[in-house]
Formats: C-alpha cells, sequence, structure tokens
C-alpha cells in the first residue's frame, strides 16, 4: 500500500532528524 510506504518514509525522516529524541526528553522531563 503507497500510504504505509509514504508512512513509513516519513517515520524513518522524522528519526533522522532526531526529533523523536527531543520529543523524549521533553516527555520525559514533564513525567518527572
Amino acid at each position: 500500500d503507497p500510504k504505509i510506504t509514504s508512512l513509513d518514509e516519513a517515520l524513518m525522516r522524522f528519526c533522522e532528524q532526531s526529533t523523536l529524541s527531543d520529543y523524549i526528553d521533553s516527555k520525559t522531563r514533564q513525567n518527572v
């Protein structure tokens, strides 16, 4: 399915930008 491929590609780009790490950091700080 083209949609799944696009979503997977977008997720890879998202991770490559290290935005995911920043997001997890922010969430961890909020939980503490």
